[in-house]
């Protein structure tokens, strides 16, 4: 394998964690063009690492003799692949699909794109989508295919745009054929990727039973499990998670949803031992989630375990490695400290290094608050409600709850 391969992936959150992936090969290095989406997604324990179009054009041309940078694009129902200023200036371009499954997630559907009328009309236009984007990516079909034949007996998304370890296994392995670095080493990787649960931070699931009967999917009685272990979870009844919990026997729904469902319910019940190791389960799946971090810190501070709190932060900044994200987590844990001074200073690294991120001012607001700077936090967050579109005000309204108790009053938000 070459041992100067530099991959730039551009794209969504997929093209994020695939380029994770591909940095775990030897003799790659793989970043995703752009910023975090709010998630860092990782493989391996790694991080995605980001780069910015600038430093992809300084890249091209200090490589050095026999190095190669490859932009690796994701094909989608709008372009073959993503316009970008270093294009004349790498050694090649290859593209693989954008891939969803909106069909089957209603509450997402309707957020995007209004009104869900038909579960069958809109899974066709999803396979449709799919075929547009594989014919611009050359992948030949293989992946339509695959989801056509699987998604009936197995559900391969966790979100819209979230795909399961079996697709994105496949992604890779399009992407390592036209690398023309598809060994036995990546084929292991490959496989790794197929069994596990791929994009999981966050789920769409449990998908409606009125979905599952019109698209005639049959997940079996584990998925009726899982599906009762999420919403007795929702629903803070802690019993009745763990007993479904405990009927899953099909480990490919041990993912992190089971194990976040699994560390609520041991909590509320006063297993804290137990708890704790589902905890470490959990953060071992889904590394690059800013929640879980911080839920983590808090919960092992509560139980006064110092020790295991303090080992939560090494283990954050090990995984972020500098990154952005990891100064909204830290400041975060500052303020459930109430180490303020950190706080303020970690929330403005994040504040003047994310201001593409609709989250970007609220830990700043509420330690700058909670340090009696009441004015200047509100004068962050109403000019931060006044300049955002009308997904960050609706993204700033739905958490409030995280600035409260501070004596900044917002009553007349929604006004301004």
């Amino acid at each position: 394998m070459d041992n100067n391969l530099i991959l730039v992936f551009d794209g969504n959150c997929q093209a994020q964690h695939i380029a994770a992936i591909f940095s775990a090969m030897e003799g790659v290095q793989a970043f995703a063009v752009g910023g975090d989406l709010g998630y860092v997604p990782g493989y391996n324990g790694r991080s995605c690492a980001y780069i910015s179009e600038s430093e992809v054009i300084e890249l091209c041309a200090r490589k050095s003799t026999g190095s190669k940078v490859i932009q690796v694009s994701q094909s989608t129902i709008h372009m073959s692949k993503a316009p970008s200023k270093y294009e004349e200036l790498v050694d090649s371009i290859i593209t693989f699909p954008h891939i969803q499954l909106f069909s089957i997630f209603p509450d997402e559907f309707r957020q995007n794109f209004g009104g869900y009328s038909n579960a069958n009309r809109h899974y066709a236009t999803d396979l449709r989508i799919l075929e547009v984007t594989e014919d611009r990516a050359g992948t030949g079909g293989q992946i339509a295919r695959a989801l056509r034949e699987e998604i009936a007996l197995y559900p391969l998304f966790h979100t819209s745009v979230h795909p399961g370890g079996m697709l994105t296994s496949l992604l890779v392995e399009h992407i390592a054929s036209k690398l023309g670095i598809l060994n036995e080493d990546v084929r292991s990787i490959i496989r790794d990727v197929r069994s596990g649960e791929g994009l999981n931070f966050a789920t769409g699931h449990p998908v409606p039973v009125e979905v599952r009967l019109d698209l005639k999917f049959d997940w079996g009685i584990q998925y009726n499990y899982y599906e009762t272990m999420i919403r007795s979870a929702q629903s803070a009844a802690w019993q009745e998670t763990l007993r479904a919990a405990d009927l899953i026997t099909d480990i490919r729904f041990h993912d992190s949803q089971y194990w976040l469902a699994i560390v609520k319910a041991s909590r509320a019940l006063g297993d804290i031992d137990y708890a704790l190791l589902a905890l470490e389960k959990l953060l071992s799946l889904s590394r690059g989630h800013d929640e879980f971090w911080i839920y983590a810190f808090s919960f092992c501070n509560s139980e006064k375990r110092f020790d295991l709190a303090s080992s939560y932060v090494e283990q954050c900044k090990d995984y972020y490695r500098g990154q952005r994200r990891q100064y909204v987590i830290l400041s975060w844990m500052a303020i459930i400290n109430r180490d303020l001074d950190r706080a303020v200073e970690y929330a403005s690294e994040y504040h003047s290094r994310a201001p593409d991120r609709p989250d970007s001012c609220l830990a700043l607001v509420k330690s700058l608050a909670l340090t009696g700077q009441i004015q200047r936090a509100r004068t962050l967050f109403v000019d931060s409600y006044r300049c955002g579109n009308i997904h960050t005000k609706n993204w700033l309204m739905n958490n409030l709850i995280k600035v409260k108790e501070t004596g900044l009053d917002l009553a007349d938000l929604e006004s301004l």
